[in-house]
């Protein structure tokens, strides 16, 4: 399965949505504050995104790769699930 390439106008709504969904994975399953969240998150994006290249399915391996790493639970599939199912799930989100 391959992650279409998200156009340049659909980038900033696409990095929204990824920062969106880890401050809210990390406070409900971290239990820390949204303001340690939202700094952890802007760290990961930058991470992801170096001068803003448009993803590709690597990129997409990583980001499931660090959210299992640090214990988020995307979208109600748990880590060690298949990544084909992780791909479908931010697919459908995109």
């Amino acid at each position: 399965m391959e992650l279409n390439k998200i156009k340049d106008s659909e980038l900033d709504a696409f990095l929204e949505r990824i920062y969106n969904d880890f401050v809210s994975e990390l406070v409900k399953n971290l239990e820390i504050s949204k303001a340690e969240a939202k700094k952890t998150s802007l760290e990961q994006i930058k991470y992801f995104f170096p001068d803003n290249k448009i993803p590709d399915t690597q990129f997409v391996y990583k980001l499931v790769d660090n959210a299992q790493n640090i214990g988020c639970l995307w979208w109600g599939i748990k880590p060690g699930e298949n990544k084909k199912a992780w791909l479908y799930e931010l697919r459908k989100r995109v």
